[in-house]
């Protein structure tokens, strides 16, 4: 169990709740949790048992061979996708941009978190270093000014211009900030 997951666990929660009550979703009898490899009793699967008791839930993870985020997704037909905490695994920026978007064409309800860690944004900002993996940065997600908007860093950097440029836009957004990580949840309901 990780030191934020007090925090961020029930608020992982409350947006999944929000986005199927703004869907007014009665049924869910798919879902597959992305990047979750098994049952947690504590996180977003144990949430939707509550509210959907017969809904069938699948856990795709590269722990059990059936997911790897880097790599064809193949999911589809699902009445809910969700996926959190993840998005820091993805290693090309292009690739993970177009398998979300399949997944968000080919699901009744897909929802995603985006996470920024403050460590990265000192590396970003450093310049001279190349960060592990791919930053989300969407901090600026209500801002107009174009300056936030632009790319930069070598790839490794996706700002929310160059993310609507691929991804429709989301139907629900929730931001939410600890110290030390701003998380942005994302929300796409056909």
């Amino acid at each position: 169990m990780g030191l934020s997951d007090p925090i961020v666990l029930p608020e992982q929660c409350k947006f999944l709740g929000a986005v199927l009550d703004v869907a007014n979703v009665q049924d869910i009898n798919s879902v597959v949790h992305l990047g979750q490899h098994k049952p947690e009793g504590k996180k977003v699967d144990a949430y939707i048992q509550g509210r959907y008791p017969n809904a069938k839930q699948e856990f795709w993870d590269i722990k059990n061979d059936n997911w790897d985020m880097n790599k064809e997704w193949g999911v589809k037909d699902k009445d809910l996708v969700a996926s959190f905490r993840v998005a820091h695994y993805v290693k090309d920026k292009d690739h993970f941009l177009e398998q979300l978007k399949k997944c968000i064409d080919n699901n009744r309800i897909t929802v995603f978190d985006f996470q920024l860690f403050q460590g990265n944004l000192e590396v970003y900002n450093d310049n001279n270093q190349r960060t592990p993996s791919i930053n989300f940065d969407f901090r600026f997600i209500h801002d107009t000014k174009e300056e936030y908007k632009e790319s930069n860093i070598n790839g490794t950097h996706v700002t929310w211009k160059d993310f609507c440029d691929v991804i429709p836009h989301p139907n629900v957004i929730r931001v939410h900030t600890t110290r030390s990580i701003f998380y942005h949840y994302l929300a796409w309901i056909k």
